[in-house]
């Protein structure tokens, strides 16, 4: 039961960052210093902390792209008292089934798994894919490594189930 309840309010956490973090800015809201233009290479962002929950170890991984680097740095950057990315360090901070939280840099680099499960490829792990019709040019997976498939299936059930209070983002599972 602890394990279910950790992965759940992991889950939601990471649901938390990418709505504050993605789709509640768009770039013409942004600062003119901070985003120079919508051209460029994709950028990525990752997040991902590691959990030992009664033995068995997890790693949470989310993966943002953003259209070019400059939104991805507002975004990372972002001042605004809502930005979920301190909340998601501080989560880890003070759980103790946590081991370590870290949050990348905005990259032009991402495994291509991930960019496969980006653009809602197969993959051999089930994974959360999210979207915001809002912000189309943005979208972000959720994967839980470590769980076996009935595992993920069900976390990933549940969160589609319990998205009332982070709409609009729409969440698949795949």
């Amino acid at each position: 039961m602890k394990l279910i309840i950790a992965l759940i309010a992991s889950t939601v956490i990471a649901l938390l960052v990418y709505h504050f973090n993605s789709g509640t800015k768009t770039p013409a809201d942004m600062p003119a210093s901070t985003v120079i233009s919508e051209s460029g290479p994709t950028a990525y962002l990752t997040a991902s902390y590691k959990m030992n929950i009664q033995g068995r170890d997890f790693n949470l991984k989310m993966v943002y792209d953003f259209p070019n680097s400059q939104v991805c740095q507002a975004q990372l950057h972002s001042t605004n008292t809502t930005s979920m990315i301190s909340t998601f360090k501080q989560r880890c901070e003070n759980d103790s089934t946590c081991q370590a939280a870290q949050i990348s840099s905005c990259s032009s680099f991402a495994d291509q798994k991930y960019k496969d499960m980006l653009n809602k490829n197969y993959h051999d792990n089930r994974y959360i894919y999210l979207s915001d019709a809002k912000v189309p040019n943005q979208h972000g997976v959720i994967v839980f490594w470590g769980l076996n498939d009935q595992e993920s299936i069900m976390m990933c059930d549940y969160v589609k189930k319990n998205n009332r209070s982070i709409n609009p983002i729409n969440i698949e599972c795949l």
